[in-house]
Parts: C-alpha cells; sequence; structure tokens
C-alpha cells in the first residue's frame, strides 16, 4: 500500500530524552486501509509517526487523523498515543490514547459542532507466552 501515501519529514522532537524524527504521512488514493461505511467507504488518512533518529526504529508517538464523511454532518477523528519504555520487557509501549471526535452539521443547520473526547491509560504489560510439549510415538505395525 506504500505507493498509495506520500510522506514528509518535519523535524525533531525530544521524547524520554531521545530524539525522534517527526515524519507525516498522508494517503493519497483508494483503495484506502481504513474502510468507512457503504455509503462512503474509502476514507483517507493522515497523521505523523515519531520514530527514533537510529536504528532500532522504536516509536515514540503516533497521531491518525481521519475525516469522515456522513450523511449531514461531517466529523473529524484524531487519535493520538504516546509510547514509552517498559524495562521489564526491554520495549517501548503504548501507555496513553487520546481521541476527539468534532463533528459539525452541515447543511441548513450548519454551525453546530459537538465535541467528544476519550482517554485510554495502559498499564500491566506482560509478554504472552506459548509452551507445548510433544511426544512422538511410531504407529504400532499390523499384520496385513
Amino acid at each position: 500500500v506504500q505507493p498509495r501515501f506520500s510522506f514528509e519529514s518535519k523535524g525533531t522532537a525530544t521524547i524520554e530524552g531521545r530524539t525522534f524524527v517527526e515524519l507525516a504521512f498522508r494517503e493519497l488514493k483508494a483503495p484506502t486501509v481504513i474502510r468507512g461505511a457503504d455509503a462512503h467507504p474509502d476514507v483517507l488518512a493522515t497523521g505523523r509517526v515519531w520514530v527514533h533518529d537510529g536504528t532500532d526504529g522504536t516509536v515514540g508517538r503516533t497521531e491518525l487523523v481521519l475525516d469522515l464523511p456522513g450523511d449531514g454532518a461531517k466529523t473529524r477523528a484524531t487519535l493520538t498515543t504516546e509510547y514509552r519504555p517498559y524495562r521489564a520487557l526491554a520495549l517501548w509501549v503504548p501507555v496513553e490514547m487520546r481521541d476527539r471526535l468534532q463533528s459539525e452539521l452541515v447543511g441548513s443547520r450548519s454551525g453546530s459542532v459537538e465535541v467528544v473526547e476519550g482517554l485510554a491509560a495502559y498499564s500491566a504489560f506482560r509478554q504472552a507466552g506459548v509452551s507445548t510439549q510433544e511426544q512422538f510415538r511410531l504407529p504400532e505395525t499390523r499384520p496385513r
């Protein structure tokens, strides 16, 4: 899907004492990664991702912006996720996601705006694991 996106470097930011490169992205054409309702199936995404200015690819922050078409309303959804180091797993994990939905009525009732904001906080991370035990036996041979 990469050819359907454009990317642009927007500078740097410091997160937890580390330098991150801010990369802006814009989805250019359908079919889109995020799908909408049947009446408006293609939702073009824009946003930014902050990637560590090194070789490990650590993500420090993400922002996703979606303009959601609807019948009689325009809604913009903005989701921002913050990542922080989690020493027990030796990696960065999402610790907080903020979402903001701003809807504006269009047409004869335009000018009316509704805003809904949410916050999700994540904790108690643990590593998933699976253990298996295998035992092989030769099939019994039976005379034919």
